[in-house]
């Protein structure tokens, strides 16, 4: 990881509320911010995991950072999910030429101007954390098409309640 993760800023906080309503994805989202999500590292440490080996490749210690982007089977979730938004480019959710930082992935630097609002590309990735830590505790890799089955449920729900300024972009890709 070529850049430091400032997980003090003030800002980062903000951000779930900003972009969600829902409660389990603000909760999840404070938990992941204060390193509170348990991973095998510390169960381990703790004495109520007998290996501290990642839930996903098995080979390295699982901590937060490894576990939400170092390990292989994450960082191709991150992949796929970032291909999938830029092929949506007349969208304009994220250019092509746009690389996913750790940072980014993690939601600890604030939004790139023109895309913040769009289909609120923060939520997208606050949800992918969500699915990877779903993902970790169901025995079961991050895999791009049941993430889009959760985001197509998520907008089923949101839109029903009238929130629909974040989804008007891709409104066409995801409506089942």
């Amino acid at each position: 990881m070529n850049e430091n993760i400032n997980w003090t800023a003030a800002y980062i906080y903000l951000l779930a509320k900003k972009c969600t309503k829902s409660t389990k994805l603000m909760e999840f989202q404070l938990k992941f911010l204060h390193r509170r999500v348990p991973t095998n590292n510390f169960l381990f440490r703790i004495g109520l995991q007998g290996d501290e080996n990642c839930s996903f490749c098995h080979t390295s210690s699982e901590s937060i950072i490894h576990l939400f982007w170092s390990c292989h089977q994450t960082s191709h979730f991150w992949n796929k999910l970032t291909e999938w938004l830029k092929h949506l480019n007349f969208l304009l959710i994220l250019p092509r030429d746009y690389a996913l930082t750790n940072i980014t992935a993690l939601g600890l630097r604030p939004g790139i101007s023109q895309f913040v609002l769009l289909i609120n590309y923060w939520y997208c990735f606050l949800l992918a954390r969500y699915h990877i830590w779903l993902g970790k505790t169901k025995d079961d890799h991050p895999n791009l098409m049941h993430f889009i089955c959760i985001l197509k449920s998520q907008y089923e729900i949101e839109t029903k309640c009238g929130d629909t300024k974040k989804w008007k972009p891709v409104t066409g890709c995801i409506r089942i």
